[in-house]
């Protein structure tokens, strides 16, 4: 129900303010850049793959050339089926191989909590900095997010169990929120002058909402709608929206920058191995 409003709210912002945005003219070279932006999110998605390898990494050893196809010819389980079906699928992906289905499990369940919680540590120390409408709803989300976790007994062990551990893995996760955070910053400044922080905490914000949301594809609709509802508090809901539609873009070409890397990758990997 949460991602059919979220999509109602957008579509109805968008004939609303369709007109004004038609009529927007970015820049020259506004689309190069934008494109760059796309490439250079797509590359940052590795340190996620990364991520992931070092989580498998703790129950038992996997090469790169097995774990960061897992997951980068799995994004596009975000989409189709959904959200969280692409950490399903990196789990498939393993099988057959040197780690059992339960310690698969184990990782995905230890991905699932990560990398949230990566985007939590960035988000938390600039909440105090932030007007109050963005303070409230990413104290929200944060909070949230962290009493669901921790509700959840086998998740809560299993972090305890490997929580020393998981450090070298949740410092990718860290570094590719900052990429993420970085680079929505980029798309609103080329809009609209917006400070860089707050439009860092509100990426931050709008992805925890759509990556929080069971059954949105990618936190498509949920994210957008977080992006504009807090940016309009800003700038004008209309660029607002132009923003959040050209991250999403932005976002869709990383995935399948990613893709294509990854699958680079796996050949390069087979032919020294040859």
């Amino acid at each position: 129900m949460l991602v059919v409003a979220a999509l109602a709210y957008l579509s109805g912002e968008l004939m609303l303010y369709r007109d004004s945005l038609a009529a927007r003219n970015l820049p020259a070279g506004t689309w190069a850049t934008l494109a760059a932006l796309g490439v250079l999110y797509g590359a940052a998605m590795l340190l996620l793959a990364e991520q992931w390898h070092r989580i498998v990494g703790l129950f038992g050893e996997l090469p790169r050339a097995r774990t960061w196809p897992s997951y980068t010819a799995t994004l596009v389980a975000r989409y189709l089926p959904g959200n969280v079906f692409h950490i399903v699928g990196r789990a498939a992906w393993l099988q057959g191989g040197a780690l059992s289905n339960a310690a698969l499990l184990r990782a995905s369940a230890l991905e699932l909590a990560l990398t949230p919680v990566a985007a939590a540590v960035l988000l938390l120390p600039l909440l105090p900095f932030l007007p109050q409408p963005i303070q409230g709803i990413g104290l929200a989300l944060v909070t949230g997010i962290l009493i669901a976790l921790a509700a959840c007994r086998p998740l809560r062990r299993l972090a305890a169990a490997w929580l020393p551990r998981l450090a070298p893995a949740l410092i990718f996760g860290v570094a590719f929120m900052a990429v993420l955070a970085a680079t929505f910053a980029a798309v609103t400044t080329l809009v609209a002058p917006v400070a860089p922080h707050l439009a860092a905490a509100v990426a931050l914000a709008a992805w925890l909402a759509g990556y929080a949301t069971p059954g949105a594809p990618g936190g498509i609709g949920v994210r957008e709608a977080t992006f504009v509802a807090l940016l309009s508090t800003m700038i004008p809901t209309e660029t607002a929206l132009l923003a959040a539609v050209l991250f999403r873009g932005i976002t869709i070409l990383g995935d399948v920058v990613c893709f294509f890397l990854g699958a680079g990758s796996t050949i390069a990997a087979r032919r020294v191995q040859s």
